[in-house]
C-alpha cells in the first residue's frame, strides 16, 4: 500500500524569517547527530547564539549513538570557555524525558547522516516534538519527504542559505 504523494510547494527564502521571541515560549534545542561532522559544529556554536536571545532558548543537549568524542569536547570547550559541556543522550526517549520542558517546546536540530533524517524526525515526532531544523537534504527519497510533510502538523518551510 503506497501512500499518495503530498502536493508540496516549498516556501523558499534567502533571508531568515524574523521571529518575535519576546512572547515565545521557552524552548530547548536538541542536536541530533551531535558527535558527527557537522553536529559538533552546531553543538559548539549554539551557546553563544543563545546569549543573544535572553534565555528564550537553551541547549537540551546532544543525541548520538556514540559518546561524545574528545574532538567534540575540545571544540565545545574552545568555543565556549567556562560553559559546562552539555548532556548527551543515546535515545530520543532519554532526551525528551530529560527535558524540563514539554516535548512541543523542543526544537530538534537534525545533523545526523542523511540516511537517518527521516528516522530521527519520525521518532521524535512520535514523542511529541513538533519543530525541526534539518540539514540538507531533508530526506533521501521523495517517499520519505512525503511522509515527513504528512507527519509534521505545522508543515515544512524551506530556507535557502546558499
Amino acid at each position: 500500500d503506497v501512500p499518495k504523494p503530498v502536493k508540496f510547494t516549498p516556501k523558499i527564502t534567502s533571508q531568515p524569517e524574523k521571529i518575535d521571541i519576546s512572547s515565545a515560549r521557552p524552548r530547548a534545542v536538541l542536536v541530533v547527530g551531535a558527535d558527527g561532522y557537522i553536529g559538533k559544529e552546531h553543538l559548539a556554536a549554539l551557546p553563544s547564539a543563545f546569549l543573544k536571545l535572553n534565555g528564550e532558548l537553551s541547549l537540551l543537549g546532544g543525541l548520538d549513538i556514540n559518546a561524545p568524542s574528545n574532538e567534540t569536547r575540545a571544540l565545545f570547550k574552545e568555543t565556549n570557555p567556562g560553559v559546562e559541556f552539555p548532556s548527551f543522550f543515546k535515545t530520543p526517549e532519554e532526551a525528551v524525558k530529560a527535558s524540563k520542558l514539554p516535548p512541543e517546546n523542543i526544537i530538534a536540530l537534525i545533523c545526523s547522516p542523511n540516511k537517518f533524517h527521516f528516522q530521527n524526525i519520525k521518532e521524535l515526532t512520535e514523542l511529541g516534538v513538533k519543530e525541526f531544523i534539518v540539514e540538507k537534504p531533508i530526506a533521501d527519497t521523495l517517499g520519505e519527504l512525503d511522509e515527513i510533510i504528512r507527519i509534521l502538523p505545522q508543515g515544512v518551510r524551506v530556507r535557502k542559505d546558499r
